[in-house]
């Protein structure tokens, strides 16, 4: 079963452009689910169970001191246990995600022996599979505000966080463990097509860049230039950061421009023989596993019959590697052996 990939790194803050570069999804149309994880003082309505993003406003109601700006008031995951929740959020609809913002429920003044740790898995197909989960991310303290964790997946339709309190990896310094999970997620994706006309598709820029700056034009491979601009890059598929994407030691951009051979695949043909030894070492068709059309497959000619694999006729005798091989039984590195073994004197023969 293939399984799907997650790119996500904790940058705090973000800087300017990237959040101009990402727009918030509409939290009207996101449904989460979790389980009935549940303990006072949290009354059943500020479960995640049935409750929308953002759905809440801080009423002043009895509660912990230190609420920053926008804090909700609605404590998704609560438990007087340790515990380990998946919160499962459908995004209504397909999005390339950049980033998450996440706001905790705890603060070290109430609450200083927690650790809160989450997961992160993205799903492309309606919730059926997901990628593998992302580093452990710990919550920081929720006085700070929306914690930003950056990721890039495209055509994300669910993610799930799954949410691991253990209080004994915290300090504790004598303040009860309420043991308290989320408190909102916030989701972003990058805007539709190539919002500054470079040719660049913005979930591709943010992803190997990490913001919009470059255009179509640039070659930023490191430590050399390929040969393939980002442009070009984009299209073949390659790292637009490694000269040499799929490390056979041929460039990207001789391989898409000179060769044909696949940048993305050490051994194009599939015949056993690397892109590198066949044109390096070889002079073979990277992209044909028979380059002198002898019904002979390179990788059988190399290794085990010694033959020429660019030479349908290795010993120049007229007779095929193939027909020697196959059919005569004779040598092919052997020029003139003749396959019906050693003629007679014709001065012997009396014909009548």
């Amino acid at each position: 079963m293939k399984r799907l990939t997650l790119f996500l790194a904790i940058t705090l803050p973000l800087a300017p452009w990237l959040c101009s570069a990402q727009v918030q999804i509409d939290s009207a149309t996101i449904t989460a689910t979790a389980g009935s994880i549940h303990s006072a003082p949290f009354v059943e309505g500020n479960l995640l169970d049935g409750v929308t993003l953002e759905g809440f406003t801080n009423t002043g109601d009895a509660g912990p001191p230190n609420r920053p700006p926008n804090h909700q008031n609605n404590h998704w995951i609560a438990a007087d246990t340790t515990f380990t929740e998946t919160v499962t959020f459908d995004l209504g609809g397909s999005y390339d995600l950049v980033k998450l913002e996440v706001l905790n429920t705890s603060n070290t003044n109430w609450n200083d022996s927690e650790t809160d740790t989450f997961t992160v898995a993205t799903s492309t197909d309606g919730g059926t599979l997901y990628s593998d989960p992302s580093a452990p991310v710990t919550l920081q303290d929720y006085t700070l505000g929306f914690q930003e964790v950056p990721l890039v997946a495209t055509g994300v339709t669910h993610v799930q966080l799954v949410v691991t309190n253990d209080p004994g990896a915290g300090t504790n310094t004598g303040t009860a463990d309420i043991r308290v999970g989320l408190n909102e997620v916030r989701f972003f994706h990058a805007p539709d097509g190539d919002s500054d006309g470079d040719g660049l598709l913005d979930i591709w820029e943010i992803e190997h860049f990490g913001d919009l700056s470059r255009d179509g034009t640039e070659d930023e491979d490191l430590p050399a230039p390929d040969g393939l601009t980002n442009l070009e890059e984009q299209t073949a598929g390659t790292d637009p950061l490694d000269p040499d994407s799929d490390d056979d030691n041929l460039s990207d951009g001789d391989e898409v421009k000179t060769h044909r051979s696949d940048p993305n695949d050490p051994d194009s043909d599939d015949d056993t023989v690397g892109d590198d030894d066949e044109v390096l070492v070889h002079g073979t068709d990277p992209n044909s596993g028979d380059s002198d059309d002898d019904m002979l497959g390179d990788a059988e000619e190399i290794n085990v019959h010694m033959t020429n694999p660019n030479d349908p006729d290795t010993d120049g005798d007229t007779l095929s590697d193939f027909d020697e091989i196959n059919i005569f039984m004779t040598d092919p590195l052997v020029a003139n052996e003749d396959p019906r073994g050693e003629m007679l004197d014709p001065s012997s023969i009396a014909v009548t």
